[in-house]
């Protein structure tokens, strides 16, 4: 999928196997000994967000792109989807980075309680933010977190896509919301300072991408399916019912993910 307006891909290494895997926009390196964009269950992963370019400034498109100042990327709740999933939560730590001056993770109730390591887990990690630093157009950096991959729920499913909404921050109160849907803090016909990718449908190039949202694959151990063909609609192999979604709702986005570069 072609994206100008901006690079956001996930790289992965899962620590239980020598892989190097992307899941999104980064194409694949013909190195790369593991399928693309699907992690195994279980697993642990250090994953990446790559901003590759500021924000348009929509006030004055014929000038230079804004500089980011900020980053934040919400996490679904697993415990919310037991038919996809077992017991279980993703518990991200996001990486200390000398760039960003403010790095902090935003904590929300699980749906459920689970068990982890021989104590009771009711509340985790649901977004987290990076703030407080200063990307020019023509740099990119890479937002790194370290991450669980919960086991998958019994089914006759192979895979799960997991979307992870995510807000770039840029000067000028410029922002890019890459959330997938509008919500009330983030709607269609937003100010012309925040734009949610995808709304209006006019501010789109055709073929880009309409209603953006980030997202990676968890795969079923011993499964032979292959997650980034099952569940890409524009593959001849694609089936939904191999591929469930999981995905935070309007309401966890206004309250995990601020319109500003600031902790909600």
């Amino acid at each position: 999928m072609k994206m100008s307006a901006l690079l956001l891909s996930w790289v992965a290494m899962a620590f239980s196997a020598s892989v190097f895997s992307h899941a999104n926009i980064q194409p694949k390196d013909i190195l790369d000994d593991f399928a693309g964009r699907q992690y195994e269950e279980g697993s642990r992963a250090v994953i990446g967000m790559i901003v590759g370019h500021g924000c348009r400034n929509m006030k004055h498109p014929d000038r230079a792109r804004l500089p980011t100042k900020g980053l934040s990327i919400l996490f679904p709740d697993p415990t919310a989807y037991p038919g996809i999933f077992q017991p279980g939560h993703f518990g991200v730590k996001p990486r200390l980075s000398a760039n960003w001056r403010k790095t902090k993770s935003v904590k929300g109730s699980l749906a459920q309680p689970v068990e982890s390591h021989g104590s009771t887990v009711s509340v985790d990690a649901r977004a987290i933010y990076w703030l407080k630093g200063k990307l020019r157009d023509d740099q990119y950096d890479n937002f790194e977190a370290r991450m669980g991959i919960p086991k998958l729920a019994e089914g006759a499913f192979s895979c799960a896509q997991v979307y992870v909404p995510t807000v770039q921050y840029c000067h000028k109160r410029h922002a890019l919301a890459w959330i997938g849907a509008e919500t009330e803090n983030f709607p269609a016909d937003s100010d012309d300072k925040i734009v949610v990718y995808g709304f209006p449908r006019d501010a789109v190039p055709e073929g880009e991408g309409r209603a953006f949202a980030p997202s990676f694959y968890v795969k079923r151990t011993g499964s032979n399916v292959d997650c980034n063909e099952v569940c890409n609609s524009r593959s001849p192999d694609y089936d939904p019912a191999q591929c469930p979604e999981v995905r935070p709702d309007p309401k966890e986005i206004d309250e995990f993910l601020n319109t500003k570069a600031r902790l909600p």
